[in-house]
């Protein structure tokens, strides 16, 4: 559920220009009511749980730039691996989600940037602990993980691998 909603976020992005706006079906639930259901916040009486799709929206909204940009897929097909690219303040912004494709490195994203200068970038990806990991308490194994580590660059290109079938990634290149 939480790619599907990072992507229906990156087609909000991609077509900025005609979205004005979008609303989030359900923000606030009681957890022992609808432990099944979607929601960005769950609680119970003395627990606050933020499931993976409050974690992509908070991810999205920091990382936010005010000019889109094309993106252009050398096979020419859309998923499972879909993308949207901004810039903001002298950063170029790719965000990837990764809707149940091929991992490993054989299956990895090649992403040119058409910068000479763009010789260093970061990676984020934000995941869950398992692909069964849904709306649980912390105690139960629901919490989302975030790493950010940099990505290195080899003859203009930065290679992204997916380790899991459902992940979102953010990749920043300063130019």
């Amino acid at each position: 559920m939480t790619c599907a909603d990072a992507i229906f976020l990156l087609g909000c992005e991609r077509n900025s220009d005609i979205v004005l706006g979008s609303a989030y079906g359900a923000l606030i639930k009681h957890y022992d009511e609808e432990s099944n259901t979607v929601a960005a916040i769950k609680h119970t009486t003395n627990e606050v749980l933020k499931i993976m799709s409050y974690y992509v929206q908070k991810l999205f909204a920091h990382n936010m730039g005010s000019e889109t940009h094309p993106v252009t897929a050398f096979d020419g097909q859309v998923g499972p691996v879909y993308s949207s690219t901004t810039t903001a303040r002298h950063i170029t912004i790719l965000k990837l989600v990764d809707y149940n494709s091929k991992t490993g490195q054989d299956n990895a994203v090649r992403v040119t940037v058409e910068d000479p200068r763009a010789s260093r970038a970061t990676v984020t990806l934000l995941f869950a602990t398992s692909e069964a990991s849904v709306n649980n308490l912390p105690e139960l194994g629901g919490e989302a993980r975030k790493v950010t580590k940099p990505l290195s660059e080899s003859n203009d290109r930065f290679s992204v691998v997916f380790t899991k079938a459902y992940e979102v990634v953010v990749v920043e290149v300063p130019n």
